[in-house]
């Protein structure tokens, strides 16, 4: 649920913080592998891009830089193999490459025809997931999707700032967010007896009061007549996007702000908001999922932390095999992590397994790759052995301003993928990645 300021990571190659615990001067260092790139100078680039890869070591763009900083210095092969490493990872990061002078002897090298065939690999499609249902109006901008124990079907939208109902009849009904305010993500309540939505009021909702602008809030409604029970906002000052959530317990929200970098706690008796990670730590913290005793969160430039709600404690969790970024939608099923990127090419959904103390990935395995109604995808959830998640956001066609162009519109596309299958196992996905370690 990427809200109009946030950072597109790889496709752009955008170089992006890191939280203020990490021990190297990361605006420093992004500075210098700015000037030591437009300068050409592969010393320079080589020596900035491997400080940022000792931070994260699977991040697309840095192994990018670290391929070229290589290629600058005349070591064609290394830079190949940390091609190899990204593309193994399953991430496309060649385009660039293709027309860029400095790689032109590594495009010579034998091996490199061998590694277009590989990312020629990654955009063929990959996994099977069904038209689960497609309703709506072209210009929706859907977001989220959740459903109740009758088969009834929710479908937040970005740009009306409503919530369309589809019931078992298929009849559709809308709901209105208080203000029109964008509808991020949405999910019922443990009790199953209130649908809860995160709602922000942002440069795409068009419906909303511009003096809005900035505010957030989580919303309770009661999910058979869609009446809003409770309305929670931020009280922070500056501008917010709470974008996706879960319940800790059947009190407590834990909620991403997407623009403030924080995650907060929303006491559902009392209305209160506290800060639980503090603003700025994060880049641009997305969907987040309970695993054991520890919540997981997607930061979507910086990948994925290990929160404990207990003791406080922020982790990094570290890459492993994985280019854990782009991450919007995130979930868990069977111990094993499940997540919707949409900020690196192609799309994709992708397993994760973690370490048992949740600190390391040590596994990869993309389930859905390159589907044809793919248009961004976003949120979800997990119902069963089944996720549904959105297919096409439209995010990447969304304009600076806020709009829709009328030519890329479409019906909001809702997919089932089936997540019974068995996954890779930690060594398959170790071998795979391991090309162009260094």
């Amino acid at each position: 649920m990427k809200s109009m300021k946030t950072i597109l990571l790889v496709t752009c190659i955008v170089l992006p913080a890191i939280s203020p615990a990490a021990p190297v001067d990361v605006d420093a260092l992004r500075a210098e592998l700015r000037a030591a790139n437009a300068a050409n100078d592969g010393t320079r680039v080589s020596a900035a891009a491997a400080e940022l890869r000792r931070e994260f070591t699977g991040h697309p763009a840095y192994l990018y830089y670290a391929a070229r900083g290589a290629a600058l210095s005349g070591d064609h092969e290394k830079a190949l193999r940390f091609l190899a490493n990204v593309t193994a990872r399953g991430v496309d990061m060649l385009a660039p490459v293709a027309n860029d002078a400095a790689f032109e002897p590594v495009r010579a090298l034998s091996g490199y025809s061998a590694l277009l065939q590989q990312r020629d690999l990654l955009h063929a499609p990959a996994g099977q997931a069904a038209v689960a249902w497609s309703f709506g109006e072209p210009d929706t901008q859907p977001e989220a999707v959740a459903l109740d124990s009758k088969g009834c079907v929710y479908i937040g939208s970005v740009q009306h700032g409503d919530i369309m109902v589809r019931d078992t009849n298929g009849d559709i009904r809308h709901w209105p967010a208080p203000g029109r305010w964008s509808v991020q993500g949405l999910h019922f309540s443990p009790d199953g007896k209130q649908l809860w939505a995160a709602s922000s009021a942002m440069n795409v909702s068009r419906n909303a009061d511009s003096a809005d602008h900035g505010r957030s809030a989580l919303i309770a409604f009661d999910p058979g007549t869609g009446k809003v029970i409770a309305q929670h906002q931020l009280p922070e000052s500056g501008e917010h996007v709470l974008g996706d959530f879960l319940f800790l317990d059947a009190d407590t929200v834990l909620a991403t702000d997407s623009i403030g970098g924080g995650v907060y706690a929303l006491d559902m008796r009392s209305g209160e908001f506290v800060q639980r990670v503090k603003p700025g730590t994060l880049r641009s913290p997305q969907g987040l999922a309970l695993l054991g005793g520890f919540v997981i969160i997607a930061d979507y430039s910086n990948g994925l932390y290990r929160f404990d709600p207990v003791g406080e404690t922020l982790l990094r969790i570290e890459d492993g095999p994985a280019a854990p970024y782009g991450i919007d939608g995130l979930y868990v099923h069977e111990n094993a992590i499940i997540a919707i990127h949409n900020g690196v090419q192609p799309y994709q959904v992708n397993r994760y397994a973690l370490s048992s103390d949740a600190a390391r990935i040590v596994s990869r395995e993309t389930l859905l790759a390159n589907h044809p109604a793919f248009g961004e995808p976003t949120l979800g959830t997990v119902a069963g052995e089944t996720l549904y998640l959105v297919a096409n956001s439209l995010w990447n066609h969304v304009t600076a301003e806020g709009t829709l162009p009328a030519a890329h519109l479409s019906v909001p596309v809702i997919l089932s993928l089936d997540l019974s299958h068995t996954a890779v196992s930690s060594e398959q996905a170790e071998v795979g990645a391991s090309a162009g370690r260094e």
